[in-house]
């Protein structure tokens, strides 16, 4: 049997891509890492420290909405949320218009996302 032989021309000398260094996020199954900044109308970073421990608070709401598969809380003030979604069903856009589109009064303590902005990851960190 004949062995393939395995073009490099076009992949360069790292091979396909998969390994490297410096501010690449790669993945090899249909995930979409993001991360949403929780921002009033005039784009002030809103507080969610305190809006994880009871029914329907602003956290709760806002991952019912994207239904993330893994999700992470900055533990500081600036309403800061880093997630993993099923690529196939989310980009950056619609993510920022499901999250802004909970209003202007989300949960009990009526916390306003009008203005959060979702990007999408270039690295991915676990400590």
């Amino acid at each position: 049997m004949a062995g393939q032989t395995r073009n490099t021309a076009s992949i360069g000398a790292k091979g396909l891509g998969l390994i490297g260094a410096g501010a690449n996020f790669k993945t090899t199954a249909n995930l979409g890492m993001f991360k949403v900044q929780l921002q009033n109308a005039s784009n002030s970073n809103q507080d969610i420290r305190a809006e994880d421990d009871a029914a329907f608070e602003t956290l709760e709401m806002v991952l019912g909405a994207i239904n993330p598969l893994a999700y992470s809380v900055v533990n500081d003030n600036s309403g800061t949320i880093h997630f993993v979604v099923d690529g196939s069903q989310w980009d950056q856009a619609s993510l920022q218009i499901a999250v802004r589109n909970l209003g202007t009064a989300v949960g009990p303590n009526n916390i306003d996302v009008t203005g959060s902005d979702v990007t999408a990851a270039t690295t991915f960190v676990v400590a």
